[in-house]
């Protein structure tokens, strides 16, 4: 950090952020006793992920931090009941953890970001999935060394190879993704890859030899290990369902639901034990159906989750922060003066993701989740019940058209929550959502910037206003995009809009009362919120684009640039004084009680005024 003559420092206040985050999960024998225990893998950033496993017969836990990296979704036992991983989300190392020594093995990293998924080959090598390259990678476990395959795609904005089905022997089938629907085919004996085996499709399931296709205009076709067609074109899913053929039967039945779980919402996994009972994940909790038992009985946790990073932070009128991990339906309350903590379980099973947008009004939590654009309602008046989806519970969902709320929320001076979307992944485009804290209605404003993303987005208590991005789910981001800065009143009207140009990189909006501040380019922008107008602020060169802004004063707005945070008055159009930078990227803060909070990976620190 820089020596510089600021009144202004950083003071840490506290990590309340603490959460399980379970992706990789699979029921495993114990080679030292013979117990069935469950194996979870939990993303952890901005620590190393973990290894957790529970005992189905007593209850006990245990905890193995990884070598490296954030998370795992692949999870698979070796034959010496060693247990394989694939990380995320920078290494994409293949991890082995030794289970009878409890140790782990040289990480193998591959130099992908992400391994998503793994299957064990007819060669007793497993299979390796990745991004950004939709790679193919090779694990050999007698040698614990790994081979780069190749590409699975020649599609450039196929950044995704997905699934691995290995059914087939001698076959491995690699899913590949975003900008077009294919399916690639590697032959183990002759160790050539196939590249779009499948063109506008993906192998939904492999059943006695034969290949389930889901094409890409959602119908269903059924061909053989060499791509010939055996029903001779493709159906409607009612139509396949009626086909009388022994792959399209099991098919259907491998989708249907254990009763037991099969009115839970959301994502869930059971499994069965030697026992006559089951054991399971709902969310982030962990539950036992006792043999002879239909109910779920959660499991307590004997261990304590990680302190995770953090990636919103809100106020209420209680003197409480309201915060979320980056990762994981769960939310948290903090007191920063007296400490006092509170971290929820799952605060929505309807799906899988975490929160973006947080806005405490009058005792209840409006927020917004991915992935499917979820807008979830937290009374905190009332008893905590989200197993059953009564609170928290989910009022709306944008998906299948939108899925990330990446602008986060706002909350205007009309009764009105606004959250800026992301369309779905592969897809370039955007929506703004209003939701009627009164009546609970919610209305989406579509593509008010065609072919473009909303980035940043504020308030001045009336209007809305917003950047554009060429950034979207999945896809690479569109350098070449002339970006804006619009402003829209309560009716999703566009009342202001400004062409920024090409190389502008717009960054967050943020207002203190109608007065905002954004940056363009190296230069910060003072919004005018009365006059509709925008006019650069004199003598600030920004070294970063795209800069993370905050209100933290009645009349001022903090600018996060990566040698100086910048405290403006954007309605004087001046920077009215500086303190030291932040350590880390900017992602959320607040005003509480008339102090400034911000989010520091997993920490919280509040801005001090020095005395000189």
């Amino acid at each position: 950090m820089k020596e510089m003559s600021s009144k202004y420092r950083w003071e840490k206040v506290g990590s309340p952020c603490r959460n399980f985050c379970f992706l990789g999960r699979r029921l495993v024998t114990d080679p030292r006793g013979g117990h069935e225990m469950l194996a979870l893998t939990s993303y952890a950033y901005p620590q190393n992920g973990q290894l957790l496993l529970a005992d189905a017969e007593t209850g006990e836990m245990e905890i193995h931090p990884f070598p490296t990296d954030a998370a795992s979704w692949p999870l698979e036992q070796l034959g010496d009941g060693s247990l394989l991983l694939g990380t995320c989300v920078d290494d994409g190392a293949v991890l082995r953890f030794d289970m009878l020594n409890r140790k782990w093995r040289e990480p193998l990293k591959t130099g992908e970001t992400y391994l998503w998924r793994a299957g064990r080959g007819s060669d007793g090598m497993y299979y390796f999935s990745t991004t950004p390259h939709a790679l193919l990678i090779r694990y050999d476990p007698r040698q614990h060394r790994i081979e780069n395959l190749g590409s699975c795609t020649d599609v450039a904005g196929n950044l995704y190879s997905f699934e691995i089905l290995t059914e087939i022997p001698g076959k491995i089938f690699i899913n590949c993704s975003f900008e077009k629907n294919q399916a690639a085919r590697y032959d183990i004996g002759s160790g050539t890859l196939r590249k779009a085996f499948i063109d506008d499709g993906h192998v939904a399931g492999i059943f006695g030899g034969c290949l389930i296709i889901r094409y890409s205009d959602g119908k269903l076709g059924l061909s053989d290990a060499e791509g010939r067609d055996l029903l001779g074109g493709s159906f409607t899913e009612d139509d396949f369902k009626a086909v009388e053929h022994p792959a399209v039967e099991k098919y259907f039945k491998s989708m249907e639901i254990d009763p037991r779980i099969k009115d839970w919402k959301g994502e869930k996994s059971l499994f069965n034990l030697k026992n006559g009972g089951a054991i399971g994940i709902r969310g982030q909790e962990i539950f036992i159906i006792r043999p002879g038992s239909v109910e779920a009985e959660i499991l307590p946790f004997t261990v304590e989750p990680p302190n995770t990073q953090i990636i919103v932070i809100a106020p209420d009128h209680k003197g409480n922060l309201w915060g979320a991990p980056n990762f994981g339906m769960t939310i948290f309350r903090y007191n920063p003066e007296t400490g006092e903590t509170w971290n929820s379980t799952t605060a929505c099973y309807d799906f899988g993701g975490e929160f973006y947008g947080m806005v405490p009004i009058n005792g209840k939590i409006y927020m917004s989740a991915y992935c499917m654009a979820g807008h979830i309602l937290y009374d905190t008046e009332k008893p905590w019940d989200a197993w059953d989806g009564l609170n928290p519970r989910c009022v709306y969902a944008a998906a299948p058209e939108y899925n990330r709320p990446y602008a986060k929320s706002v909350a205007d001076n009309n009764g009105y929550v606004w959250t800026g979307l992301h369309s779905k992944y592969g897809t370039r485009e955007m929506a703004i959502s209003r939701w009627d804290t009164q009546t609970d209605e919610i209305r989406l404003y579509e593509k008010i910037a065609p072919g473009k993303t909303v980035h940043g987005m504020g308030t001045d208590g009336d209007n809305i206003w917003f950047t554009t991005s060429g950034a979207a789910s999945s896809l690479a981001e569109d350098k070449e995009m002339e970006l804006d800065l619009y402003a829209i009143d309560a009716e999703g009207k566009v009342i202001f809009h400004e062409n920024l140009g090409r190389e502008a990189f717009p960054g967050a909006v943020a207002f203190a009362g109608k007065y905002g501040l954004v940056s363009v380019g190296h230069q910060l922008y003072a919004i005018d919120g009365e006059k509709l107008e925008i006019e650069k602020i004199p003598g600030v060169t920004l070294a970063n684009l795209r800069l993370g802004v905050e209100r933290c004063g009645s009349d001022t707005v903090a600018a996060f640039d990566s040698e100086v945070t910048y405290i403006v008055n954007p309605k004087e159009k001046k920077t009215a004084a500086k303190a030291p930078p932040l350590k880390d990227p900017f992602w959320s803060g607040t005003v509480l009680g008339g102090t400034f909070y911000v989010v520091q990976g997993r920490d919280i620190y509040r801005l001090r005024e020095e005395t000189l």
